[in-house]
């Protein structure tokens, strides 16, 4: 029983660790999928919100905020590797990107390797562009954009283990509000002209892929 007990660990540590000793350097899979988690910064916002109120007034308001708000990312992937050092990927999960605001992203993202061999460490750099469905808080589709870098481990010929940093901005149309009262309530789109806003912030994020 010890005998078989001792027997799967070492397997289990062949499979994680083996590939660094003995995967070739074009041995890789071509298919890729894994989980990526994210602590997102929101450093900046500028949102533009002009309307008419309800008798008729224009309001117009630009503001500006450098207010920090943190919030959470979580991604799942599926790409491919086009060659040794470039993968293209297809991502979607959850994204917070303001506080009580959040949307569940669509994105591609290309991600050049900077090393010829796929099983041992090597850094990385990343454009990922795309769209998100709002959650709350949002009136339309967002724009997503981010670039990065960042460093794999590998851990084995089919497991790799990535610690990444990226810039993050998004574009979006806020739910804009007026008082009734002492209700708030939502400026109809008959008199809604602008809601622009504009969201960046930065993501240090860990990633395990396939």
């Amino acid at each position: 029983m010890r005998s078989d007990i001792f027997g799967l660990f070492l397997a289990a540590a062949f499979f994680l660790f083996g590939g660094n000793l003995y995967g070739k350097a074009g041995d890789f899979p071509k298919v890729t999928y894994g989980l990526e988690w994210s602590y997102v910064s929101t450093i900046y916002s500028y949102t533009h919100i002009n309307y008419l109120d309800v008798i008729g007034q224009r309001v117009d308001s630009r503001t500006h905020s450098f207010n920090y708000c943190s919030n959470g990312q979580i991604l799942l992937n599926v790409g491919y590797n086009v060659s040794r050092k470039f993968n293209i990927s297809f991502n979607t999960g959850y994204t917070g990107i303001y506080e009580k605001t959040g949307m569940i992203p669509f994105s591609l993202r290309g991600t050049l390797f900077h090393g010829n061999n796929p099983n041992a460490g090597r850094f990385f750099s990343f454009i990922d562009l795309g769209t998100g469905l709002k959650i709350k808080n949002m009136k339309y589709l967002s724009y997503t954009g981010k670039i990065g870098a960042g460093y794999r481990v590998s851990l084995s010929r089919f497991s790799k283990l990535d610690f990444l940093v990226s810039i993050q901005n998004i574009v979006t149309n806020p739910l804009v509000f007026e008082r009734e009262g002492n209700i708030s309530v939502e400026v109809p789109d008959e008199r809604l002209r602008r809601n622009n806003a504009y969201i960046a912030g930065i993501t240090y994020g860990i990633a395990l892929s396939f």
